[in-house]
């Protein structure tokens, strides 16, 4: 068994995300970009201005459950949202997803 030094195991931690960004902490919560954290400050604005309620963050949504095929379970689908909330204006709840273009 091999055993990793201070310094390894903190290069392990440093892991690159898969699109460069830089993680950001915003009212003590972790983002995984400053414009994920940006649209959380957004949406919070909305919500204080009662434009939308029930803001969440990192909701997961089962795209497809998990099943058995010829003796072997096959996983689950899954998919994360940045945010959700239900918008008071368009009467509808919003699954919404941060990325740039």
């Amino acid at each position: 068994m091999e055993h990793l030094t201070l310094e390894q195991f903190k290069k392990y931690k440093e892991k690159k995300s898969k699109y460069g960004n830089k993680k950001v902490i915003v009212d003590g919560m972790e983002f995984d970009s400053n414009l994920e954290a940006e649209r959380w400050k957004e949406l919070r604005i909305l919500e204080k201005a009662n434009q939308i309620i029930d803001l969440r963050i990192q909701v997961k949504f089962e795209l497809q459950p998990s099943y058995k095929k010829n003796g072997k379970t096959i996983q689950s689908i899954n998919y994360i949202a940045d945010f959700v909330y239900y918008d008071l204006n368009k009467r509808k709840m919003i699954i919404e997803d941060t990325k740039r273009f």
